[in-house]
């Protein structure tokens, strides 16, 4: 068995011992099933670079990490570099037809050309509808002047707790108690520290505020948002005509 399905199986034995007091018989298999799926899922999110098991490490996709400014600066990026992929055509022609005359001009594809200005209209309209739903998105974090997190997180909640969302109904279901003392703190806790990186010298994370974070789980309450339905709903509210024609 593997260091983490140990710690897993441990505290099963703890919310186990937590339930017999109470008369309590939940579905074990199901709750063993959640929860090493949560700490799975955790996991994941919490490891941003991946190292395969010929030592090769790459970044995993789709991870979350720019802030308010750096989203910006990106998009700042990429309307300056669709100002300039739009003179390409035009620089073409005029090295073509100044060097060899019309001669020059033969050699430049007119329906790439065409398909390519195309091609830049369908991303300049992506462009403007990503800038529209930065600013929504913006808009609905609230003050994000000083935020250390991402973006996306100010709206769905960071990954821990996002994790604590899914933990603290999977505790009230498996112990039959509604509190969340100090037991479900150090239940927490330990769950947490299987999936964290540990430092350089190996020492479990520290979990930063443990208990402002549980209060922020409990005010999201259980039903945890994705970037999927972020989006989503942000598309859904653009103008259709910001959005890309089919």
């Amino acid at each position: 068995m593997t260091k983490e399905i140990d710690a897993i199986d441990a505290i099963l034995r703890v919310l186990k011992r937590v339930a017999k007091r109470r008369n309590h018989t939940p579905d074990w298999a199901q709750i063993e099933r959640d929860l090493r799926a949560f700490v799975a899922e955790f996991t994941l999110a919490n490891s941003i670079r991946i190292r395969t098991l010929k030592g090769v490490e790459y970044r995993q996709r789709g991870a979350v990490t720019a802030r308010v400014a750096q989203s910006r600066g990106l998009l700042q990026r990429a309307k300056a570099s669709l100002a300039a992929a739009r003179s390409l055509p035009a620089l073409l022609s005029e090295f073509a037809e100044t060097t060899y005359g019309d001669a020059g001009l033969t050699l430049i594809p007119s329906q790439a050309a065409k398909n390519y200005a195309a091609a830049l209209d369908e991303l300049d309209a992506c462009l403007l509808a990503y800038e529209e739903i930065l600013k929504q998105t913006v808009a609905r974090a609230g003050i994000t002047r000083g935020a250390k997190v991402p973006l996306l997180h100010m709206m769905i909640g960071t990954p821990t707790v996002r994790f604590l969302q899914r933990l603290i109904p999977l505790w009230r279901e498996a112990s039959g108690q509604k509190s969340l003392g100090e037991r479900f703190q150090d239940v927490a806790k330990q769950l947490m520290e299987i999936a964290l990186p540990s430092d350089s010298e190996g020492r479990p994370a520290e979990i930063a505020d443990l208990k402002r974070q549980i209060e922020n789980a409990v005010r999201r309450g259980p039903i945890v948002r994705s970037e999927w339905g972020v989006i989503t709903d942000l598309m859904n509210e653009q103008p259709t005509r910001s959005r890309r024609k089919p």
